[in-house]
């Protein structure tokens, strides 16, 4: 992990946490100060500390003290088209916390519409949103708590359909693979809501949003 510290002298970079998961940041000017401390390696962290330097602290050479706690765990599950059964693949799934609605990871769902995202916060209260790819206004979402369980399932719904196919060569019968369908679909006051999808090897394409 490493932080970033913003005090009356501006923002700046600080260092990087020891094996101990220790920092000493020196130079911290009196007053107050934000500490930011990232991760970004298999369960990201993104937590962020204030506190203060009093005149007594610099007046004695003291170190303040600053406890960078959170609350780690992964979330999984399957998401699914209107239906209820259709997997939904290529969807963007959130992980958002809960109180604040800061996002705190992503993943997309595989071919089986599944996802799995790692992260932690602060109260460990999380919020999981998968969005259209067609229209990220229309969305599903769950709650839970790393707190109580660190290892979250949320199965979703999506309110939308599935579009599926298969694009054949010029010859009616050889598979295009990697070609580029695009599907638009008109809203009411607004631009076409559009998507893209690539075909597999065998020419088969699948894309998710179609109301």
């Amino acid at each position: 992990a490493y932080a970033y510290v913003s005090d009356a002298t501006g923002y700046r970079f600080a260092g990087y946490v020891d094996a101990n998961g220790q920092l000493l940041i020196a130079n911290v000017r009196e007053g107050a100060f934000t500490l930011f401390v990232y991760s970004y390696g298999t369960v990201p962290l993104s937590v962020t500390r204030a506190g203060v330097v009093t005149a007594t602290n610099v007046a004695n050479n003291e170190v303040v003290d600053v406890l960078v706690d959170s609350i780690a765990g992964t979330a999984s599950g399957y998401v699914y088209a209107a239906d209820g059964t259709t997997p939904a693949p290529s969807v963007l799934v959130l992980l958002l916390d809960d109180a604040t609605g800061t996002s705190l990871a992503a993943a997309f769902t595989n071919q089986a519409g599944f996802y799995q995202v790692s992260t932690s916060s602060d109260s460990g209260a999380v919020r999981v949103r998968a969005q259209s790819p067609m229209d990220p206004s229309i969305v599903a979402e769950g709650t839970g708590s790393f707190a109580t369980n660190p290892s979250l399932t949320i199965d979703l719904t999506l309110p939308v359909g599935i579009l599926r196919g298969r694009v054949l060569q010029a010859d009616g019968t050889t598979p295009a693979a990697a070609a580029r369908v695009e599907a638009a679909q008109a809203r009411e006051n607004s631009d076409p809501a559009t998507t893209t999808a690539y075909t597999d090897a065998l020419g088969v394409f699948v894309i998710v949003g179609p109301l």
